[in-house]
């Protein structure tokens, strides 16, 4: 089994929460110590969430929020907390299958990650959560029993703790993987046509940009 690595970064006045699914393999606790031995950091990558150097996530960002490279943990949190986004994710324990696979896919026996609603409840403020792909939306719901209200594509759900309404909101994954989907897009296929030189990116800069500067 693997754990996950991180605390979740939640500052003062959180608005927003960014959910994402689980580190690479090498990011994360084995509770084998000759697996852990065998984990190290790639130049390039940021010990912190979506640290992957073939990850876009922080690219995405920083071009969304014209804040120069994201290239470091403190860069990072001044840029979230500035921004008031809180960050976690939803898989606190995990096998991998096949191992080292990097897709969500081949997450099996995922223990949820249930200080989530402990950090809700804490933090009031929160009124978003920005899920990173239906994949993340799907196990988020799995494991959180609210009900779920639908309305214009995006969908709600009341805190039943306080009361508080929620709105969630389902991103492209900021991997290559979501590639492929981004090109099956009506909008996407629609701009493409009016401009040969948009790009998958470009799009998912788009839909980041729509969600991120509310």
């Amino acid at each position: 089994m693997e754990t996950h690595p991180y605390r979740p970064f939640v500052p003062k006045g959180a608005t927003r929460l960014i959910l994402g699914s689980l580190p690479p393999w090498r990011f994360t606790v084995d509770d084998a110590p000759a697996e852990n031995r065998l984990k190290t950091l790639k130049d390039g990558d940021i010990d912190f969430y979506y640290g992957s150097r073939s990850n876009k996530f922080w690219i995405i960002l920083s071009e969304v929020f014209n804040s120069g490279r994201l290239d470091s943990s403190d860069k990072i949190k001044k840029l979230l907390g500035n921004r008031k986004i809180a960050i976690s994710d939803v898989v606190r324990r995990c096998r991998r299958l096949p191992a080292r696979s990097a897709l969500d896919q081949n997450l099996k026996d995922i223990e949820f990650n249930h200080g989530i609603k402990d950090m809700l409840i804490k933090n009031p403020s929160i009124r978003t959560i920005i899920f990173t792909s239906a994949f993340v939306e799907r196990i988020f719901y799995r494991y959180f029993p609210v009900d779920v209200e639908k309305y214009n594509k995006q969908k709600t759900f009341i805190l039943p703790d306080d009361g508080r309404r929620i709105k969630t909101i389902v991103l492209y994954s900021p991997s290559n993987m979501a590639v492929r989907g981004i090109r099956l897009n009506k909008e996407f296929k629609l701009r493409k046509s009016q401009d040969r030189h948009f790009t998958e990116n470009d799009f998912r800069i788009g839909q980041y940009r729509k969600f991120f500067m509310k």
